[in-house]
């Protein structure tokens, strides 16, 4: 039960402590908490339990039943992404009341709360008198929650079939339908071939964490939109993003500002995606790299960088760039096969601009080795090697990305990772979400305006849905968490 790609199966009937809405914000009306608060030193969270919740046994769900799930995902066999979090990060558990607990922490966290969300983290909430009645493999086999859905049945690698749950404590999200049934198909055509027989209502047209093929999804995409099927789904599941290797070291030309600014201009990404995808299927990453729609920091007065080639070929030329070999780095990284296609797009408007480039297939293991070692590896791709990396959604919020892309302990891909460690450290001490939103916003500029990376892309799920339903909303930022209970029937 505890890993997120599992979620997309089995999420449906468990509630989540801290909801999410469909734009990936945090929202007090969609989880098992009423409310939460963080002391002064952000060492202490005070979790009030929403009262009237009950299990799909009807036992109430209490205090006691997040004091064992923080055990269970603290265990060392559990699997979630969040755990080895909370695992390191839980001091004590303490039940103040049947509704009220404290988690004392071993450090100050401003975000450990973002770990119990559907979008950041992959612990939803679990049945303690259930669990330790029947065990674990009692559970797996016959599992309850306290979420919209009930489970029914299942047939292993075939389907797991869901019951709406009539008593769920939010009568918004009472599920429309008495049945839920998900299907295993692997092969994406026989899915289209579902959809469109009426054997299947909804049909997801590219899996996640599963290699893309252009050539199955856009041939179905137009067809479907003609014949009336709606194209939908969970939103920004993955970015793309162009990082500067060794930009701290001033031998290197990634570590010009000009040179920077000059690569970003050059490339026309609007074209680029158009010849690639399906509007459905991506869209022009804006703003700096880290900041998607459902990150803190988020700006959407800031753009993609414009293509202006004219003022490329200034900038290069500023830079001092003597037609030096540019080396790109060029994986499928997650599977994700069009990136190939998009790295030679990228290599031939840069091309244009009189940049020498040379494309370099690689796998991301051999570029992790480079970029973890110390010092780091890269003097044989000098003196500007490029990276086109991926960034999932079950990666660490925008603070853990900081730490992860600018601090001097992650990959150094920021040109003054000591500046990136100062601003990991005030951020980390901002407690107000709103302050630190304020804050992230004000770093979104300026790295922005700094050229430290070229955000090219968001990527989403991509489902095909039936003319007669209307009303979905899937939470973005994640594939795992669907919300099929606010499906509904055309009236």
């Amino acid at each position: 039960m505890d890993a997120k790609p599992g979620l997309q199966y089995h999420g449906h009937m468990f509630d989540h402590l801290v909801g999410s809405n469909s734009n990936g914000s945090a929202d007090v009306q969609l989880g098992a908490l009423e409310s939460w608060e963080i002391n002064s030193s952000a060492t202490t969270y005070t979790l009030k339990l929403r009262k009237g919740m009950e299990w799909h046994d009807g036992v109430e769900v209490t205090s006691k039943d997040i004091e064992f799930m923080m055990a269970y995902y603290s265990r060392d066999s559990a699997k979630c992404g969040a755990c080895p979090i909370i695992r390191k990060a839980v001091a004590e558990v303490e039940i103040v009341d049947t509704y009220t607990v404290k988690i004392h922490l071993k450090n100050p966290d401003v975000i450990f709360m973002n770990n119990f969300s559907p979008v950041d983290g992959d612990m939803p909430i679990l049945p303690r008198h259930y669990l330790e009645q029947v065990g674990e493999n009692g559970f797996s086999e016959k599992p309850i929650g306290s979420g919209p859905w009930k489970f029914v049945r299942r047939s292993m690698d075939e389907f797991i079939e869901y019951g709406a749950n009539e008593d769920y404590w939010n009568p918004e999200r009472i599920p429309n339908f008495e049945r839920l049934r998900l299907i295993k198909i692997a092969d994406a055509t026989k899915r289209v071939a579902m959809l469109r027989s009426g054997e299947v209502d909804m049909a997801m047209l590219r899996p996640a964490g599963e290699a893309f093929s252009m050539e199955v999804l856009q041939e179905k995409v137009e067809p479907l939109k003609q014949d009336g099927f709606t194209l939908k789904g969970p939103r920004y599941i993955t970015s793309t993003v162009l990082r500067f290797f060794m930009s701290y070291d001033e031998s290197f030309y990634t570590s010009n500002v000009d040179f920077r600014k000059a690569l970003a201009l050059a490339l026309d990404v609007p074209s680029i995606l158009d010849s690639v995808y399906a509007p459905e299927v991506a869209s022009l990453a804006t703003g700096s790299a880290m900041f998607s729609p459902v990150e803190d920091g988020f700006d959407p007065s800031l753009s993609n960088y414009p293509y202006d080639p004219e003022s490329a070929k200034l900038l290069l030329k500023k830079s001092g760039y003597q037609g030096e070999t540019v080396y790109l780095f060029s994986i499928a990284a997650y599977g994700l096969t069009e990136m190939l296609q998009l790295n030679g797009l990228i290599a031939e408007d840069w091309r244009k601009i009189g940049v020498n480039v040379r494309i370099i297939p690689s796998e991301y293991p051999l570029v992790k080795v480079r970029y973890h070692s110390r010092p780091q590896v890269f003097e044989d791709v000098a003196p500007a090697p490029v990276f086109h990396g991926v960034d999932y959604q079950t990666m660490p919020s925008v603070l853990g990305l900081i730490k992860r892309y600018m601090g001097s302990d992650g990959v150094l891909a920021y040109h003054d990772p000591g500046k990136g460690d100062r601003i990991f450290e005030e951020v980390s001490l901002i407690s107000n979400p709103d302050t630190r939103a304020g804050r992230l916003r004000e770093i979104n500029q300026m790295l922005f305006d700094e050229y430290w990376a070229i955000p090219i892309l968001w990527r989403h799920e991509v489902y095909g849905l039936s003319p007669k339903l209307t009303g979905w909303q899937p939470t973005h930022g994640t594939s795992s968490d669907l919300h099929f209970e606010t499906l509904s029937l055309f009236p």
